[in-house]
């Protein structure tokens, strides 16, 4: 009996007959090999083709979520952390934004206008001054408008703006302003 045996640094053995040799350079140890360095990176290493004629077709593969690698070198693993979070801003009506997917946690819900509001990771407190909308009407009488409360809607109000003038605020429209004499 005899037996083919391939030389290193490919691998491979054949009774009988010639050998199928193979590389697999994240395995071996060769010029063209991975050497560690996806290991090194929390990256997996992978090679696509390690048939002998193969060479330098390694790959560093990111771990999950991520879907990211390379070839012949470390990854640049991106994860939009959107994918997964931005479910809970979308439910409170709010978008989604991950301004750096090569970080983690710097995701963030913001409201949508005309509310204003931001919070990283996690869902926003959404304010809106309905001053914004309705100012006109009490500059119209020469008022200031006044937003109660900007976190409810219908809770806006004229104001008598000048501090001789007394009255009665009114939600919603003009108030009735007095002067004092």
């Amino acid at each position: 009996d005899w037996e083919c045996t391939c030389q290193a640094p490919t691998v491979g053995s054949f009774a009988g007959g010639a050998a199928l040799c193979r590389l697999d350079e994240c395995e071996a140890e060769c010029a063209t090999c991975e050497g560690g360095v996806c290991e090194a990176a929390g990256q997996s290493c992978v090679d696509i083709d390690t048939s002998e004629g193969a060479l330098g077709d390694w790959q560093c593969t990111c771990a999950p979520p991520s879907a990211s690698f390379a070839v012949v070198g470390v990854a640049v693993c991106e994860v939009d952390e959107c994918n997964h979070e931005g479910a809970q801003c979308a439910l409170n009506h709010q978008t989604c934004t991950d301004p750096d997917v090569t970080a983690a946690g710097d995701w963030y819900c913001e409201c949508v206008a005309p509310h204003h509001g931001k919070r990283v990771a996690g869902v926003a407190t959404c304010e809106f001054d309905e001053c914004t909308d309705n100012a006109a009407t009490c500059l119209a009488e020469g008022q200031a408008c006044v937003d109660a409360d900007l976190s409810a809607a219908g809770t806006w109000l004229c104001r008598c703006a000048e501090p001789d003038e007394h009255g009665a605020d009114v939600v919603g429209g003009a108030a009735t302003c007095d002067r004092s004499e």
